[in-house]
């Protein structure tokens, strides 16, 4: 494909998860879709412990219900995903509309 630099899903997967582990991220999952989305790069990464909180400062329980939606939990989280996806994009070679079929989850909490 021309769009990636690896010959293989398996090799993308590869050099994904270890520049993602270079920068620092705590990397669960790295995969790739399956049937129609077959392209897609999927990368899953813990959660930090500790984000921005407009009202509540460093706040961990954000698993809980009573989660803290405030702009700056957002946008830390947004942030986070931003520099993922750049980086893989970076890595691959992915380009183009959604990012070059680059998703970013998170689950779980760093440990």
């Amino acid at each position: 494909m021309a769009w990636r630099k690896q010959e293989t899903h398996g090799e993308e997967t590869k050099a994904v998860k270890a520049a993602l582990i270079a920068a620092g991220f705590d990397v669960l999952k790295v995969g790739h879709g399956q049937g129609t989305a077959w392209g897609w790069l999927h990368i899953t990464l813990a959660k930090p412990l500790e984000l921005a909180c407009e009202d509540h400062g460093s706040y961990r329980n954000y698993d809980q219900p009573d989660c803290c939606g405030c702009r700056a939990f957002t946008e830390s989280m947004r942030d986070l995903d931003r520099k993922a996806v750049r980086l893989a994009q970076e890595v691959t070679g992915r380009h183009g509309e959604y990012d070059g079929d680059i998703s970013v989850n998170f689950r779980g909490l760093q440990g």
